[in-house]
């Protein structure tokens, strides 16, 4: 909805949790960018001790990249979508679940 780029798209699953589970992964991380971005380098790195691994992204800012980069196209209901859990969002009490 933002009009980011997912960088992952097209570039196979980075597992990067659960780290404590070799037989069940799944790609966790997320990474945006703004169409004023090219991806220079996406790779998940060795276990640092946590539940994720790291995620390296590298990406290089050229103003011009906008040619390059194919912008994302919204699905019908997109917006329906999105605008339906931003509502759910905004009915739920924050702060009496903060207080209890």
């Amino acid at each position: 909805m933002a009009g980011l780029l997912d960088p992952h798209i097209g570039r196979g699953l980075l597992n990067t949790f659960d780290t404590n589970n070799q037989f069940f992964r799944y790609p966790l991380a997320h990474t945006f960018a703004s169409e004023h971005f090219l991806l220079m380098e996406l790779r998940r790195l060795p276990d640092i001790g946590s539940d994720h691994f790291p995620l390296l992204v590298v990406l290089d800012y050229a103003a011009n990249t906008s040619e390059t980069n194919e912008n994302p196209q919204q699905d019908a209901g997109d917006q329906e979508e999105a605008d339906k859990a931003i509502d759910q969002e905004k009915s739920i009490d924050w702060q009496r679940i903060i207080e209890a």
